[in-house]
């Protein structure tokens, strides 16, 4: 019965978050059909699985019986495993390298379009985009998440040159657990709140893999740390003399190297430093504001409206113009031009 109210409990604050936006004018039928989804279709499948996958009272008592490919996983890159510092050096420059080379970008057009942000209802209706428009700036928003890829691109050197276990293993992968949910969850809800619908539900493939990926891990991630808190829990009952009975004893562990730690950080600093030099060269944080009088697009030495290539990219749901980018426009649609 409890599990049931929990779970009747997460629809509704589900469906009351997301419902709440299907109300506002600029919502488009691409974006209304994935919230009506998210509501009706991924959400009770999510707690359906969760009841289907979880073990009753009974099943719990009973020994968790693994595959091979499990045992060896576990064996030599589970989170005890022989190998795991070199699995978390390759998968964390892999979670670099994508969030760096999608989310700047992606956040960088973003504060070139809205260098200010107000409240959800004003969205369509009132513009903020000099500090004389009120509203608040943007820039915490790109700034939290290059902390967190900063942070990603860090931690593993700091951590896994440590010998007690609970910080080169434990906290490894507690540090992972939530650096995807800044990537997934955090960043959905924040583009959601300010009307970016298109960065909220991507479908370009690698802009799509940066956000589902991390969502999806994070469960893996929790789910492996349950498992391997029980593993070495047996392991000080039975102790056969192995390496993860002598982790498990002793709570340490054969540390990385420190050069091998301070080598990723700078191949990961790297991957950052190329992210920024080339997605970010024409946007924010390089470009602090957009030049010209047509700002947040692009005109000619003459203030002629040429293109407005940020909007295009976030797929802005609104478009601002001043009035003489308004005429330049209509005479552009009387002419046929295009």
């Amino acid at each position: 019965a409890i599990q049931g109210l929990v779970a009747v409990i997460l629809w509704l604050v589900t469906a009351v978050i997301l419902g709440s936006f299907l109300a506002h004018p600029t919502v488009t039928a691409f974006v209304r059909v994935g919230i009506l989804g998210i509501i009706f279709v991924w959400t009770p499948l999510g707690i359906a699985y969760a009841f289907a996958t979880a073990p009753s009272d009974a099943a719990a008592q009973r020994p968790i019986v693994r595959s091979r490919v499990a045992l060896l996983y576990e064996k030599y890159v589970g989170i005890n495993g022989e190998y795991f510092d070199i699995k978390v050096q390759g998968s964390q420059l892999l979670s670099v390298a994508l969030q760096a080379f999608t989310k700047l970008r992606l956040l960088g057009a973003f504060m070139n379009v809205h260098p200010r942000i107000g409240p959800f209802a004003d969205i369509g209706y009132v513009e903020y985009y000099d500090e004389e428009d009120s509203g608040s700036s943007a820039a915490p928003i790109y700034w939290c998440f290059f902390v967190a890829i900063i942070v990603n691109a860090l931690y593993p050197a700091v951590l896994l040159v440590q010998r007690d276990a609970f910080w080169s293993r434990s906290a490894v992968a507690g540090f992972d657990a939530a650096l995807d949910i800044v990537y997934s969850m955090v960043y959905f809800f924040v583009m959601v709140f300010n009307g970016m619908f298109s960065m909220a539900f991507p479908i370009a493939p690698l802009d799509f893999l940066s956000l589902f990926y991390p969502a999806a891990h994070a469960v893996f991630v929790c789910r492996a740390i349950e498992g391997a808190a029980a593993d070495l829990q047996a392991r000080k009952k039975r102790a056969t003399g192995t390496r993860r009975t002598v982790m498990a004893m002793t709570g340490h562990v054969e540390a990385l190297p420190v050069w091998k730690g301070a080598r990723f950080a700078a191949v990961a600093l790297g991957v950052v430093a190329l992210a920024l030099g080339t997605q970010c060269r024409d946007r924010y944080p390089l470009v602090a504001r957009v030049p010209g009088s047509c700002a947040p697009c692009v005109c000619s030495e003459d203030g002629v409206l040429q293109r407005c290539p940020w909007h295009a990219e976030i797929k802005d749901p609104v478009l601002w113009i001043n009035d003489g980018e308004r005429d330049f426009m209509a005479r552009r649609a009387v002419s046929g031009e295009r």
